[in-house]
């Protein structure tokens, strides 16, 4: 899918699944109607890059839309890391039109001292107000006697994806039982109840952002939530109509974050961010795939 903020009534080429009513759009000014009103496309990436399978990304042009520039790949820490381009995507039922194209795979293994693997490029788009962003992942490894890791994606203040917001992913935990999704409206994250994800499974994840922009405070707080979707679940969502009290019984995982001061921003001075935080125990390993940006 993509990030998305604001409103039109024609339906975008971009689309993978149908946008719900605005009724769960939060613009109070229109009323909900049977008609499906499209949030307008900030970003969109398919990961189609002409390279070789397990190819670096660094230094790769980007081609998706609302990205400029080039991808930036960061190692911090003393284990080891991977961030390579795969030829083959993730894919999520006949209901869900992907690219057709590749994705990206990061992974982050503990050594000695914390690892982190990070893949950025530079946004392009500007939002403010309510931003909606989704993506599909697949994980292989998620430190499974370890917590302390994560895989998440967002938007990072510099490129070296060090400090991020309006973000979203999967935390390990002691027991591969009992993993969690996270969201961070703020540099922190709140996780989830524990959800035993599957490795090697495509997940949709969904999250919305308020009050893109604005400065928290006073009572008006920015409030991010994501919802871990199974195939069954996405399936079970759109065949009630995709609105967001949809979304909050067809989930697997759900987190919810607020922040009540700061202001993050979606902008052109952001970067989009792809990191894989290793777990704190030597040997072990965050890794993910993931794709429809």
């Amino acid at each position: 899918m993509a990030w998305r903020s604001g409103l039109e009534e024609k339906e975008s080429a971009a689309m993978k699944f149908p946008i719900p009513t605005s009724s769960w759009l939060v613009l109070a000014m229109l009323a909900s109607t049977a008609a499906s009103l499209q949030a307008s496309v900030l970003l969109y990436e398919g990961f189609s890059y002409g390279l070789a399978d397990n190819a670096n990304i660094n230094g790769t042009a980007a081609t998706g839309t609302g990205v400029q520039g080039n991808w930036t790949v960061t190692k911090t820490g003393t284990g080891t890391t991977s961030n390579v381009y795969k030829t083959a995507g993730l894919s999520f039922g006949s209901n869900f039109v992907t690219s057709g194209s590749g994705s990206l795979r990061l992974s982050a293994t503990y050594s000695g001292g914390n690892t982190v693997s990070s893949a950025t490029v530079n946004l392009s788009n500007t939002a403010t107000g309510t931003v909606w962003s989704s993506y599909l992942l697949s994980y292989s490894t998620a430190g499974s006697t370890s917590n302390g890791g994560s895989l998440i994606t967002g938007v990072a203040t510099a490129a070296d994806g060090a400090t991020s917001s309006l973000k979203s992913g999967m935390l390990s935990n002691t027991s591969v039982t009992a993993l969690k999704a996270a969201n961070g409206y703020d540099a922190t994250s709140t996780a989830s109840a524990n959800f035993a994800f599957v490795a090697d499974t495509t997940y949709l994840f969904i999250s919305r952002f308020t009050n893109v922009g604005t400065t928290p405070g006073g009572g008006t707080d920015g409030v991010g939530t994501t919802w871990a979707l199974t195939l069954a679940q996405y399936e079970s969502w759109l065949a009630g109509g995709a609105t967001e009290a949809g979304l909050d019984i067809n989930y697997s995982a759900r987190a919810i974050d607020t922040a009540s001061a700061g202001a993050f921003t979606y902008d052109s001075n952001g970067y989009l961010v792809f990191r894989a935080d290793a777990p704190d125990n030597n040997g072990s390993s965050m890794t993910m795939t993931i794709d429809e940006v």
